[in-house]
């Protein structure tokens, strides 16, 4: 966030920046427990940082000037979150870059800012992902688990059925206490028409919408689901 926001950001807006964090009850006692949703959620937000870069790059016309390193290293994040957890580290970040380029009106920038060799590039590692998993494992090792967990994970058929709507109605004290704080902002921008002017802000939104909105899709539901979006939504306030 501070390089996107050109380096700006003093040492008091950080500490602020990690005070909101913490206020974050659910992800503070989460970061108690060494669960993999930890992880996947670091490597969420990582790409987050790295897509936002290439946003920054995109939108200011400096497409010339994007450094190799970040051409890579946000297709390799995603594969290393989807390594972690399957799919969603893929669809999280593309559903949150069509809602914010949908927010600023420039949706024909997608497929500059998510390149698609992009996608070639996370195929070519799963596909070595795969060749060892079925020199380890067997093929019936590798379809449970590229094709069965994939499935059970989209599909919700992994247990704890839950109504689509049911985030969005334990949204509040799952993100305790920045829940009415967020949505105080949220409803000012939007009546003053300032939503869009900061691109960080909306950012992150974005990123919190789109974990809510996918997540709410597949029938089962935990509240564990909810991790990777926490961060961004401290963001925001």
């Amino acid at each position: 966030c501070q390089r996107f926001a050109a380096g700006n950001a003093t040492p008091f807006a950080q500490s602020e920046f990690i005070f909101a964090l913490c206020a974050v009850l659910f992800m503070t006692a989460l970061s108690l427990v060494a669960r993999m949703d930890m992880l996947f959620t670091f490597l969420i937000a990582l790409s987050y940082v790295q897509l936002m870069e290439r946003v920054r790059l995109v939108l200011t016309a400096a497409e010339n000037k994007v450094v190799t390193r970040w051409d890579l290293a946000l297709p390799l994040t995603i594969f290393a979150a989807l390594f972690v957890k399957g799919p969603y580290a893929l669809i999280f970040p593309l559903v949150a870059l069509l809602f914010f380029l949908l927010f600023v009106r420039k949706l024909h920038f997608y497929f500059k800012i998510f390149r698609p060799q992009y996608f070639l590039i996370i195929l070519g590692c799963v596909l070595i992902w795969g060749l060892c998993v079925y020199l380890d494992g067997g093929r019936a090792y590798l379809t449970e688990l590229f094709i069965g967990q994939s499935a059970k994970r989209l599909s919700g058929s992994t247990g704890h059925p839950q109504p689509l709507y049911w985030y969005f109605t334990n949204v509040w004290y799952l993100v305790a206490p920045l829940a009415l704080p967020a949505l105080y902002l949220v409803v000012r921008e939007i009546r003053q028409g300032t939503l869009t002017q900061d691109k960080v802000g909306l950012a992150s939104l974005c990123f919190f919408l789109a974990t809510v909105t996918v997540i709410s899709l597949p029938s089962s539901k935990l509240e564990i689901y909810l991790l990777p979006g926490l961060p961004f939504l401290a963001i925001y306030v």
